[in-house]
């Protein structure tokens, strides 16, 4: 107690109320008590805004996380959307490349009515619908 320990003088003066009692022990005990409990209550007061800190830095940790999964999302689906978009080109350009199409494919935009004669090349039906020759297919 004199040396200002009051968590300490707290617990010698209840053990010591408890071994041995007199009124003397019991009167600094008393004298002691609130001062340990007002240190007790403020360690634990400390120890509540510790965890709160602790917490929020986890929270913020999740959230700086979550927030870069969710840009590495958005890279992926742009990415994957050029892909897409690529791959359709290709597949026309490959498409054109076939000497059998390009040929009637030029033979039809020279001459629309010429379609009639490939009616029956879906090569050449798919390819006229995605350049926008609105040529009726069937006779």
């Amino acid at each position: 107690m004199l040396l200002e320990h009051w968590e300490e003088a707290a617990r010698d003066f209840t053990l010591a109320c408890q071994l041995d009692y007199n009124e003397d022990t019991n009167a600094m005990l008393k004298k002691v008590q609130p001062r340990a409990g007002k240190i007790a209550a403020h360690q634990e007061q400390y120890e509540q805004i510790r965890e709160l800190r602790e917490i929020q830095e986890r929270m913020e940790r999740v959230k700086l996380a979550l927030e870069e999964e969710e840009r590495i999302q958005r890279e992926e689906n742009y990415w994957q959307d050029m892909i897409r978009k690529s791959h359709r080109q290709l597949t026309f350009f490959i498409t054109l490349l076939d000497p059998r199409v390009l040929i009637a494919f030029l033979d039809v935009v020279w001459n629309p009515e010429n379609i009639y004669k490939y009616h029956d090349t879906q090569k050449l039906i798919k390819l006229t619908c995605k350049t926008g020759l609105n040529v009726v297919s069937q006779k």
